[in-house]
């Protein structure tokens, strides 16, 4: 019993310490983040009025259901690198 009340009161101050770390940052949590993201995505893959804005619309959203519902490590950086690569590659250039 007493092992359990330990463990609570500290979770409950590293939760808090993490909030309160977040805050300070003026940062919101990684899900509302990740969230936001998958919306903007959305929003922008069915609204967009360019090719190459309904691409990365459909790419982010891809990407952060991904990191939601299926969790892969390193699923943001292979969005990145693949959208770094297929845009550049539509205009020609380099970033």
């Amino acid at each position: 019993m007493k092992r359990t009340i330990i463990f609570s009161i500290l979770f409950i101050l590293l939760a808090f310490n993490a909030y309160a770390t977040v805050s300070k940052r003026k940062a919101g949590p990684p899900l509302l983040g990740t969230v936001m993201q998958g919306a903007e995505g959305a929003v922008n893959m069915f609204r967009g009025k360019e090719t190459e804005t309904k691409v990365r619309g459909a790419m982010r959203a891809t990407e952060a259901g991904l990191s939601i519902f299926v969790g892969y490590p390193g699923t943001a950086q292979f969005f990145d690198i693949l959208e770094g690569t297929l845009i550049n590659e539509e205009k020609g250039g380099r970033r």
